[in-house]
């Protein structure tokens, strides 16, 4: 019994640990060559994201002035 226990934690851990690693390359992945475009206008004081992976594909955590929100990156140049 004490086996079968074994077995499935080991099992469950390591599709975890797979779907961990997984996330973090796509996050690098689908940030890299970008960067935050110039902020414009008066800043908002609101913070709506922590980091690039809390946006969607192709945006960035970018800070406002005040505050961050998710902003589509720019290519580097």
């Amino acid at each position: 019994m004490n086996t079968i226990k074994i077995f499935c934690f080991l099992f469950i851990f390591s599709f975890l640990t797979i779907g961990i690693v997984r996330g973090e390359t796509d996050r690098v992945d689908r940030t890299e060559g970008l960067v935050c475009p110039s902020h414009v206008g008066p800043p908002a004081c609101v913070i709506a994201c922590e980091d690039d992976s809390s946006c969607n594909p192709g945006y960035l955590c970018c800070g406002n002035g005040c505050g961050q929100v998710c902003k589509k990156g720019v290519p580097v140049q």
